[in-house]
């Protein structure tokens, strides 16, 4: 059946998606880079609890990558009429997607063990966060896990269109999952890892094509994995365990923070320990972060809100979406992903905001001593760009 959108829906989804999207994803691109860079290349900031910040700003800013090249381009293609530029894009939306997915992860991730970092923090007032070693091995664990739990819809789904194809054989799913998961491996050691996940990206997003419908109605993108029994595993996993776990972490804080009598006589039994300046340093310093790290995931919990709606709404009635409602949901999953966009944008201004001290570092980073930074060796290479080419000329 062709899925025919009308003008206004074209027009609608070119100014959310191409226009509005776009440009809170350029920004947020820039400004999480920037972070990224800010707190994985300064010492003081890599050895800290910034350390799973610093790597949630450098996943934020390549999921917003991955919207600009996704998202906008078959939104501008449809209204500008460009069909070559669609056909591109079909190129490159298979792995581009694979990369998005493990990017939402990690960054979810990253900011779950951030928030348990800072929980444990504001909780035991003798500790000062994780070693450095540590959160080494966390961080590789987290993208090892974002990978698994990937690749593990993936072979699931995989092995459900090879081998599930009648209710006989549907009994058994859960005692052979396993040996799809085998064969995926045997893949890695006959064919190298590179190969195996060329096949997995390349097979997790379909491309349909319908010969009775013309022009961009002519292909289907979907997902492999866009069932109910393995978009609810995924979702689940990516979605609705990171709202709970950050919603109750933030929750804890915020009422440890409350606790004034107890915040009072830890701070006064670290001081008669540490001393009063280093103590007042300390206690300012652990404010700031925690009420950033409040903001950040206060952010994440209400732009992701709508898409765990639409994900509930999938997972209990997926033909209300799918079926019934084309246009609403083409529009509320657009409205999802630039919220999530949002989401990742805030989070730079709301560690401006809240901490001093990153504002100076951010402003000598950009503007550098005696013109040293990165925004002045940028205006010098434009210009050393210019000079070169007027000379050729």
């Amino acid at each position: 059946m062709c899925d025919n959108a009308t003008e206004k829906l074209i027009v609608s989804r070119l100014w959310l998606v191409g226009i509005i999207g776009t440009s809170l994803a350029m920004f947020g691109v820039i400004s999480n880079a920037l972070l990224a860079v800010l707190f994985l290349s300064h010492l003081n900031y890599r050895n800290s609890p910034f350390f799973f910040l610093g790597f949630v700003a450098f996943y934020d800013t390549l999921l917003d990558f991955t919207y600009i090249i996704l998202l906008p381009i078959p939104t501008i293609a449809e209204y500008l009429d460009d069909l070559p530029m669609y056909h591109f894009w079909l190129e490159y939306v298979r792995p581009g997607y694979f990369l998005g997915q493990i990017s939402k992860i990690s960054s979810v991730l990253c900011l779950i063990v951030a928030s348990f970092e800072r929980y444990f923090i504001t909780k035991h007032w003798t500790f000062t966060g994780f070693e450095q070693r540590t959160r080494w091995l966390i961080l590789i664990f987290v993208v090892l896990l974002a990978i698994s739990v990937k690749l593990t819809t993936f072979t699931m789904s995989a092995f459900r269109d090879e081998y599930i194809s009648s209710s006989a054989n549907r009994i058994i799913l859960m005692f052979t999952v396993r040996s799809a998961l085998s064969s995926f491996y045997a893949e890695i050691h006959q064919g190298g890892c590179a190969a195996a996940l060329r096949r997995c990206f390349l097979k997790d997003i379909t491309i349909v094509k319908m010969p009775m419908c013309d022009r961009f109605r002519k292909y289907k993108v979907g997902n492999l994995s866009d069932d109910v029994l393995m978009s609810g595993i995924f979702n689940i996993v990516t979605i609705f365990l990171p709202f709970i776990t950050l919603v109750f972490l933030n929750g804890g804080i915020v009422m440890m923070l409350n606790k004034q009598h107890i915040q009072e006589l830890r701070s006064l039994i670290t001081e008669l320990a540490m001393g009063p300046d280093i103590m007042r340093m300390r206690r300012r310093t652990i404010r700031t972060a925690t009420n950033t790290l409040i903001v950040i995931i206060s952010a994440y919990l209400i732009s992701n809100l709508l898409n765990m709606m639409i994900t509930l709404c999938e997972f209990l009635r997926p033909d209300f979406l799918h079926r019934d409602h084309r246009q609403l949901y083409r529009i509320t999953s657009d409205m999802a992903s630039v919220l999530t966009v949002l989401g990742n944008l805030i989070r730079c201004p709301a560690h401006l905001i809240s901490s001093k001290e990153l504002r100076e570092q951010f402003k000598l980073m950009l503007f550098g001593e005696n013109k040293v930074g990165y925004l002045h060796a940028l205006i010098h290479f434009i210009f050393y760009l210019k000079q070169t080419r007027l000379g050729m000329q």
